[in-house]
């Protein structure tokens, strides 16, 4: 892992009750030469957030 920082999806809308899943994701940075390994681990690229006109998320202070 080359590098981390917190953030939360922007183009999606969750329900808030206890117990219910967030928009928080965690942002990891890899070497590209391990991505496909860190794929079939069940991660996701962070470019398939991408819409028309959003990154589909920002980055935030963690806590």
């Amino acid at each position: 892992m080359i590098s981390t920082q917190c953030g939360e999806l922007t183009e999606i809308a969750m329900m808030a009750v206890c117990g219910a899943p967030t928009t928080d994701i965690n942002i990891l940075g890899i070497a590209s030469s391990d991505m496909d390994k860190a794929l079939s681990l069940g991660f996701t690229a962070i470019s398939s957030l991408k819409s028309a006109d959003s990154a589909g998320y920002v980055t935030k202070a963690c806590n």
